[in-house]
C-alpha cells in the first residue's frame, strides 16, 4: 500500500464518519427516530466516560451512574431552585460530580477488584436512597419537574435535533481527549497500571494518584452528561443512579470493547438499536485485558555432585565486540560512564544496614549490611528460602523493612514506597517475568519512560511543538533500547506472544527506559538455556559499560561467575560471606550451604 494512501486513511475515515452523524438526523424522517439518535449520543458521551475507568486503569465500577445523578440533579437544582442558566449550570454539574469523585475515589481506591466495585455500588446507594427521601432539595421520588431547556443565547436546544448536533459535539470532543489520553505521558501510565499495577509502580508511577486522576475525570465528563439528560428529558427522578442504569453502562462498554474510543459509540448504537460492534485493535491505545500467568523453571547451579567452587573456573563469556549495532545512545548513560572513567573510586550508591524483615514469627532476613559502588555488579546468591527476594523487595520499595536502613546516592530511603525509589532511580525485574502484557513490545517500553518525559496529557490535547519534539525522542529511545536488548525485529508483536527469552530481555528493556541509576535484576536467567544465558551475561556487561550500577540475584553459578565483580551471600536471611567470585565460591561455608555437605579435600 502506498504510504501516504495509508497515513491519509485514518483522517479520511474519521471526516467521513462526522460527515455521517452530521447528516443523520435529515435522514431519520421522524421525531421519534430523531430522539432515539439523541439517546445514543447521550449513553455514547456516558459511555466514553465510563471506559476511563474499565477500559484504561481496568477497575470495575458499579457508581458510575449515580455521578450522573450528582450531574442531573446538580443542574436541575441550581436552574429550577436558584433560576442559573443551564448553560452555567453545565460545568459546575462536571465540577460537583468530581468533587464526588475525588472524595469516593480517595477512600475506594486503596482497595482493589471487587472490594472497589462494592464500594461504588455502595456509594450508588447512598445517593439514591438520599435523593429519595431529601424532599426539600430532590423533590423525592416525584423527581424534580419543568427544567428549562439547555441554551445558548437566542438558540435553545428545546428538541431533539438541536440537542442531537450538542450532545455530538461533546462526544466528539470526549474522543478526542480519549485519543489524546492514550497517546500521552498520562495515558501511557494509565494503561501500565491497568496491566501490571507493582511493574508500573516500581517504574516510577504512582499508582494510586493515576487512579485517582483518571476516576475523577471520568465523573466529570459523566455529571456533564447527566446535566445534559435533565435539560433534555425535562424531568429528573432518583431512578436515574438506579441498577439497570448501572448495568446498561457497563453493557455499553463491553459489548463496544472497552479500551478503545470507537467502541463506546458503536456499544450505545448496539443497545440503542443493533447494528454492529467495534472492531478490537491489539495496540497500547486498545489493548485487550488478557493476564496470561507466567511460568518459568530455574537453571540447576551445577551437575549432581559438582562443587559449586568449581563453577567459578568456567570459561568467561567475551565482552561484547565494539561497534554492535545494538549499541544504546542514551545520553544519560553515556554521561554516566564518563563521570565513573573520571573518577575510578567509584561512589557509594546504595548502604545498607542491619536490614531485618519480620513476617510474623518468621524472620526472612535478619541484620543484613552490605554496600555497592557505583559501576559495579554485584551478586547476592544463595539457596531457596535464603531471603534474596525479600531483600530485593525492600531495596525496590514494595516491602517495608521491619528494622534497619536503606540509603540510595546519600540519601535515606528507608521505608520509601516503590514508585519513590522508581522516581529516584530505582529499576528492577521481578523472579517470575513481570510486563505489560497487552501491549506491543514498543508500548512497552514507552509506558515504562514515564520518570524520563514531561509532556502530560493537556500537551497531547494541543498537540504543541514540545509534545512532538517528546514524542518523536521518546520513539527513537524506545527503538534504541529495543535494539540494545536484540527485540528490535519485535517492536509491534504483543509482550505475551514473545518467547521465554525474548520476554526476559523485553523485562530487561523495559527497566532500563527508566533510565535507572541501579538496576535489580532478579533471576534474570531463570528458565534460559545456555545460549540465552550467554546472551544475558553479554547484555549485563554492556548495561554495566552505561554507567548503570546492577544487583543480580542469581542461581545460575556460570552467570555470576562470570559477571559480578563481588557476591554478597544469603542463608537463611543472614549474610555469611561477601567477596569476589572466586574466593566466595571456594569459600567452605558457601560450599556446604549449597551442597549440603563439607568440601572434600583435593
Amino acid at each position: 500500500m502506498n504510504t501516504t494512501t495509508h497515513s491519509l486513511a485514518h483522517p479520511l475515515a474519521i471526516g467521513g464518519g462526522i460527515a455521517a452523524l452530521a447528516v443523520l438526523p435529515f435522514l431519520s424522517g421522524n421525531a421519534y427516530l430523531e430522539h432515539l439518535l439523541v439517546l445514543w449520543m447521550l449513553y455514547a458521551l456516558l459511555a466514553l466516560s465510563l471506559n476511563i475507568v474499565i477500559g484504561y486503569l481496568g477497575e470495575l465500577t458499579f457508581g458510575h451512574a449515580a455521578f450522573v445523578g450528582v450531574g442531573a440533579y446538580t443542574s436541575a437544582i441550581l436552574s429550577t431552585q436558584f433560576g442559573l442558566p443551564p448553560l452555567l449550570g453545565l460545568p459546575l454539574a462536571g465540577l460537583v460530580a468530581a468533587s464526588f469523585g475525588l472524595v469516593i475515589g480517595y477512600a475506594a481506591l486503596r482497595v482493589v477488584g471487587p472490594q472497589f466495585a462494592i464500594l461504588t455500588l455502595g456509594f450508588g446507594a447512598i445517593l439514591f436512597t438520599i435523593t429519595n427521601h431529601w424532599v426539600d432539595l430532590t423533590r423525592g421520588p416525584m423527581g424534580i419537574t419543568d427544567i428549562p431547556p439547555m441554551a445558548i443565547g437566542p438558540l435553545a436546544f428545546d428538541s431533539a435535533r438541536p440537542t442531537y448536533y450538542l450532545v455530538l459535539a461533546l462526544v466528539l470532543a470526549t474522543a478526542w481527549l480519549c485519543h489524546a489520553l492514550v497517546t500521552s505521558r498520562t495515558g501511557r501510565a494509565f494503561l501500565a497500571v491497568r496491566e501490571n499495577a507493582p511493574l508500573a509502580a516500581s517504574l516510577g508511577i504512582n499508582v494510586f494518584h493515576t487512579k485517582l486522576l483518571g476516576f475523577v475525570a471520568a465523573t466529570a465528563i459523566a455529571g456533564i452528561g447527566g446535566a445534559i439528560y435533565a435539560h433534555y428529558i425535562r424531568v429528573i427522578t432518583p431512578d436515574i443512579m438506579g441498577v439497570h442504569n448501572v448495568a446498561a453502562l457497563i453493557i455499553v462498554v463491553i459489548i463496544g470493547g472497552r479500551g478503545t474510543i470507537l467502541g463506546p459509540i458503536l456499544g450505545a448504537l448496539v443497545y440503542i438499536g443493533p447494528v454492529g460492534i467495534a472492531p478490537r485493535r491489539r495496540s497500547a491505545a486498545h489493548g485487550h485485558l488478557r493476564g496470561p500467568a507466567y511460568r518459568h523453571r530455574r537453571l540447576p547451579a551445577g551437575r549432581p555432585g559438582q562443587p559449586v567452587a568449581a563453577l567459578a573456573q568456567q570459561p568467561q563469556v567475551g565482552e561484547h565486540p565494539a561497534g554492535h549495532p545494538h549499541r544504546f545512545a542514551s545520553h544519560r548513560f553515556a554521561e554516566r560512564r564518563r563521570r565513573c572513567e573520571m573518577n575510578p573510586a567509584a561512589q557509594e550508591i546504595l548502604s545498607v544496614s542491619n536490614l531485618t524483615r519480620i513476617f510474623g514469627g518468621l524472620t526472612a532476613v535478619r541484620d543484613v549490611s552490605m554496600t555497592v559502588q557505583a559501576g559495579e555488579v554485584v551478586g547476592l546468591i544463595g539457596p531457596n528460602g535464603a531471603g534474596k527476594t525479600t531483600l530485593f523487595n525492600m531495596l525496590g520499595g514494595s516491602l517495608p523493612p521491619s528494622s534497619g536502613s536503606v540509603r540510595f546516592d546519600g540519601t535515606d530511603c528507608t521505608g520509601a514506597p516503590s514508585h519513590v525509589m522508581g522516581q529516584r532511580g530505582v529499576s528492577r525485574t521481578f523472579q517470575i517475568t513481570s510486563l505489560f502484557p497487552s501491549l506491543t513490545a514498543l508500548d512497552n517500553v514507552r509506558s515504562a519512560a514515564y520518570r524520563t518525559t514531561r509532556a502530560g496529557w493537556g500537551a497531547a490535547i494541543l498537540r504543541n511543538a514540545a509534545y512532538r519534539r517528546e514524542e518523536a525522542e521518546l520513539r527513537r529511545k524506545a527503538m534504541e533500547i529495543l535494539a540494545f536488548c536484540d527485540l528490535d525485529h519485535r517492536t509491534d508483536t504483543l509482550a505475551d506472544s514473545m518467547s521465554y527469552g525474548e520476554q526476559r530481555r523485553l523485562e530487561i528493556a523495559i527497566a532500563l527506559a527508566a533510565e535507572p541509576r541501579l538496576l535489580l535484576l532478579d533471576e534474570p536467567a531463570a528458565g534460559m538455556n545456555p545460549e540465552e544465558g550467554q546472551r544475558l551475561v553479554e547484555m549485563i556487561r554492556r548495561i554495566r559499560a552505561r554507567g548503570v550500577t546492577v544487583l543480580l540475584v542469581e542461581h545460575h553459578m556460570r552467570v555470576v561467575a562470570s559477571v559480578c565483580d563481588r557476591l554478597v551471600v544469603l542463608d537463611h536471611g543472614v549474610k555469611i560471606a561477601e567477596g569476589p567470585p572466586a574466593k566466595v565460591l571456594n569459600d567452605p561455608e558457601v560450599i556446604r550451604v549449597y551442597l549440603g555437605r563439607e568440601p572434600v579435600d583435593a
